[in-house]
């Protein structure tokens, strides 16, 4: 569920660095962030605390995952700037893995 994302120490650390460095790409992007987005992203969490998130029900259900299209870009978009981001790399290797068994 979405708010062991921030219950568990491990998961929580990795959550504030992937957001943070998407945080960092945005800006270097130009997009005027009207809030925190880590604690937006908290929130988000705590508010959808018992819900299983959509990529997951997809790698469970063998369905293509929507990390392409969000941590990928990411990614994409930071190696354009000159930006490293190592755990958005590290999750998007992961689900992928997930993806392909």
């Amino acid at each position: 569920p979405n708010g062991k994302l921030v219950e568990i120490p491990a998961a929580k650390a990795m959550l504030e660095e992937a957001v943070r460095e998407g945080e960092q790409v945005a800006r270097a992007e130009g997009v005027d962030l009207p809030e925190d987005p880590l604690i937006r992203t908290i929130q988000v969490c705590r508010d959808t605390a018992t819900n299983i998130s959509s990529m997951l029900q997809d790698v469970r259900a063998g369905r293509t995952t929507e990390i392409e299209a969000i941590t990928g870009e990411i990614v994409r978009r930071a190696a354009a700037h000159s930006l490293k981001t190592p755990m958005n790399l590290e999750l998007l290797k992961r689900v992928r893995e997930l993806r392909h068994g």
